[in-house]
């Protein structure tokens, strides 16, 4: 057993365990335990496939953690990681001989006691763990550390407070020192190289995900975003010295996709400096996050001639529904006029839509189709299962309201994905979720205006199901004859419409 008051904190030798390879938390983290010298390792982790093999997973773990005598081990933990944080920690707590088990990111941050208790962690973190690692390394007592929290017998001894943001500028540059880092694969825990990571990391490592700023402006109701109301920005110069450094590490990036939650939010001088010294000296296409209200053109031409080239942003529901229930601050309205914004600057634009929600009416659903359906053809688009996270507004309301248990959403399954055997919860009728994912975005406005007015028509529903395939097949086909003939096109179409729905 562990005292951790007696437990020495100065230069331990760490592993950071993450599950997913961008990791860009733990990356910081492991680069500002390296500044503080210390001996760090890292290991990559994804969710095991089914619950029956997560044991045999935990202990594959653990072994390799055994072995290898770290002194931490520390574990970034989303709600949907949490069981199998917990199962490889329950592993390690039954060896004669472990290291000190530490949490952090959004679960203990939001749930410590659960984590503690439950999870069985020594130590647990709220929001960013620099802060509180560095009066722990520095010395200081672990009941004088800001930021914590642990047991002591049953009893939560807690010193959470208010989150701080590390200083970006402070914060070095992410880790991608291959030779520290180790991966599981098939079970056996691997050291990492060039080619493992290129083949795990997404579009082979070609994309690199960097972030400028901590934090977000809104407040939707549904979001567990631990920094929210807090914003921390790095400066442009800072920002751009790491891009090169990461160029040095990754000679293979050629797209930067920023995960900011809106790299608008930024103010426009910031926009404006970033974009004319990254256009001179990185010079590589841009993806970003946009929250409609901040698209404005002021932002949009600037980044546009630095390589924008495509963004991310939530229509997610109806006016309605961004207003009573999501908390957001847009409209229908706000949403098609950034469209018309980024669309004049040849931006393509996903499209993030919220489904399954048991406060949502048919009329929320007829207007978020009328909306998507403004949106120039293709487009792509990303339907999401709302889904209730602890600590959430949303969560408090619906459990207020007795709904909780219509929710199909699991934030602690892997994926968030729907529920599929959970009884009697709420999911969005069928033929709303394909006329949302394949006909919206494939097909001309004349027929999907036709497909929303006719959906009442069982004939026309059964259809709009049946089919649902087949637009984004026609799609693929239509982008080569479009080039042809505009006309022929539209012809066509007219022509299938009339044989698959009945339209007169």
């Amino acid at each position: 057993m562990i005292e951790l008051n007696d437990f020495e904190w100065r230069r331990p030798r760490f592993l950071l365990v993450n599950f997913g390879i961008e990791a860009l938390g733990v990356r910081h983290l492991s680069s500002f335990l390296k500044k503080n010298k210390c001996k760090v390792n890292l290991l990559f982790l994804n969710h095991s496939l089914t619950n029956e093999c997560a044991y045999t997973y935990a202990e594959s773990v653990a072994r390799f953690i055994q072995d290898e005598n770290y002194d931490i081990v520390g574990f970034s933990c989303m709600t949907n990681d949490y069981y199998e944080v917990r199962s490889i920690t329950h592993a390690l707590k039954s060896k004669s001989k472990r290291p000190l088990i530490i949490w952090g990111g959004v679960h203990p941050s939001i749930c410590p006691e659960e984590c503690l208790k439950d999870g069985q962690a020594d130590v647990v973190f709220n929001g960013s763990a620099e802060i509180s690692l560095e009066e722990l390394l520095s010395g200081t007592s672990l009941r004088k550390t800001t930021n914590v929290a642990w047991l002591e017998g049953d009893e939560l001894v807690s010193n959470y407070s208010e989150i701080a943001i590390y200083p970006p500028d402070s914060a070095p540059f992410p880790d991608f020192d291959f030779e520290d880092h180790f991966v599981n694969r098939h079970g056996e825990t691997v050291k990492m190289n060039t080619q493992i990571f290129r083949e795990l990391y997404p579009w082979r490592g070609t994309h690199y995900f960097g972030i400028t700023a901590r934090g977000c402006p809104y407040r939707c109701a549904y979001c567990c975003n631990i920094y929210r109301g807090k914003i921390q920005r790095k400066s442009v110069e800072y920002f751009l010295e790491e891009l090169v450094y990461i160029s040095g590490k990754l000679p293979f990036f050629q797209t930067l996709s920023i995960q900011d939650d809106s790299l608008f939010m930024n103010e426009v001088a910031w926009i404006n400096e970033f974009s004319e010294k990254y256009r001179r000296t990185i010079n590589k296409p841009l993806r970003a996050a946009l929250m409609p209200r901040f698209a404005t053109h002021d932002k949009l031409e600037p980044l546009s001639k630095a390589g924008l080239t495509y963004i991310g942003m939530g229509l997610q529901g109806s006016t309605r529904l961004n207003k009573e229930i999501y908390g957001r601050m847009e409209t229908s309205e706000s949403f098609l006029k950034a469209v018309d914004s980024y669309k004049r600057y040849g931006i393509i634009g996903r499209i993030d839509v919220i489904i399954d929600n048991p406060y949502e009416q048919k009329e929320d659903l007829i207007e978020i189709a009328k909306t998507l359906n403004e949106v120039p053809k293709p487009f792509p688009i990303s339907v999401f299962t709302l889904t209730l996270f602890p600590g959430t507004r949303m969560a408090e309301r619906a459990s207020k309201d007795n709904l909780s248990h219509l929710f199909c959403g699991n934030a602690y399954k892997s994926g968030l994905s729907r529920d599929e055997e959970k009884p009697g919860v709420y999911k969005t009728p069928e033929v709303w979720k394909r006329m949302y994912q394949d006909y919206l975005p494939n097909l001309p406005k004349n027929i999907c205006r036709y497909l929303i007015d006719n959906c009442n028509n069982s004939n026309v529903e059964q259809r709009i199901i049946h089919y649902s395939k087949l637009p984004a097949t026609v799609n693929s086909i239509g982008k080569q004859i479009r080039k042809l003939s505009p006309k022929l096109f539209d012809k066509g179409f007219v022509s299938l419409n009339k044989r698959i729905f009945g339209k007169k």
